[in-house]
This record gives structure tokens, sequence and C-alpha cells, in this order.
């Protein structure tokens, strides 16, 4: 068994470009989606490091929103529509026109910027999500409907399922690396 402190400093070890490749590949298709995914996606990288948000839930929040199909459309009770990668809402985004919701960066642009809005309002992720989802007002006043919970679930769970999966596959693929240099340096010593 790794410690913890281990599996952490391994994780520093990870370059970007394979944390995407794993990120995808938990998807399929890890090859061809870690190279082209982030543009084919729109989730924009630079957008998530500006905003300093996990890149899991990132995904995650894509994911559920819009099963990471650009042209995703949700029409909701109030006659507001949500469009795109990450169903912004035509009445929280009144300055977007039609193309500028399906187009991916975009999308990935205003959503990301929208849930750090949400993040430093709430301090919690799960408050942030649910204001993401159902408006901070209504979460403000405890009238969050039922449905934005098991939203707010469903991301939750996704987004675990990511780290998880790429925390084992990091520690399964870094270990040796990590033992070995560990054993070169207390030789050198």
């Amino acid at each position: 068994s790794i410690a913890a402190s281990d599996k952490k400093s391994m994780m520093d070890f990870v370059p970007v470009g394979y944390a995407v490749t794993y990120i995808f590949g938990t998807i399929g298709c890890a090859f061809i989606l870690a190279t082209v995914g982030p543009k084919i996606l729109g989730v924009d990288l630079e957008e998530e490091s500006k905003n300093d948000i996990p890149l899991s839930l990132a995904f995650a929040l894509a994911y559920v929103e819009s099963r990471f199909k650009p042209s995703a459309v949700n029409r909701n009770q109030n006659s507001s529509i949500d469009r795109g990668l990450f169903q912004l809402n035509n009445n929280s985004f009144p300055k977007l026109n039609e193309d500028e919701f399906f187009n991916p960066e975009i999308s990935a642009k205003y959503g990301l910027q929208h849930l750090r809005f949400c993040l430093d309002l709430a301090g919690k992720e799960v408050t942030a999500l649910a204001m993401y989802n159902a408006g901070t007002n209504r979460v403000r006043k405890n009238n969050t409907p039922r449905s934005t919970l098991n939203y707010v679930d469903a991301i939750m769970r996704y987004k675990a399922g990511l780290d998880s999966a790429f925390e084992e596959e990091i520690v399964r693929l870094y270990a040796p690396v990590v033992q070995n240099a560990a054993m070169d340096v207390a030789i050198i010593k």
C-alpha cells in the first residue's frame, strides 16, 4: 500500500497532457480524445485553469449538462432555453447569439466563469453546482428543487469516479517510477 503523501507526490509528476489523456480515456478512445478532445468538446483547459476549477469538476459538469454534446438543447418550464456544452441559459446570458451558445469554446468560457462565480459565492462545490443549475436566488432562499439535488449528486458521482480512476491509474503507472527514483537518490547519498 502506498501512503497518501506518496500518491500526492506521484500526482505532481504527471503532466497535464497525461491527465487529459486519462480523463478522456475513461470515457473511451483515449488516444483520439487526448489529442483532439479538448478542441472537439470545447473544454478549454485554459479556461478551466484561469478559473481555478478542478479538471474533473469541469468534465463532470459538461458531461451531466450535455453528455459532451455541443448541440444539446433543453427547454425549461419557464420558457427559457439552455444550450450547448455547458447548457448556458438564454436569460442568464442574454448577449450571446444563437451560434455562440453552440460554440464549444464560448460555452466552456462562460460556463466555467459562471461556475467560478457560483463557487466564490457559495464557498462549497455542492452549493455552487446547485446555484449553477437552479439559480443563486432559489438556492439562497432554500428553494432548491429536487431535480437540482439529483443533478448535483450526478455531477459529484461522476467527478468522484474520474478522480478515483485517475488516481488509481497514476499510482499504477508511476509508483514504480517514483520508487525507483527514490532508490536512485538513496544510492547517490
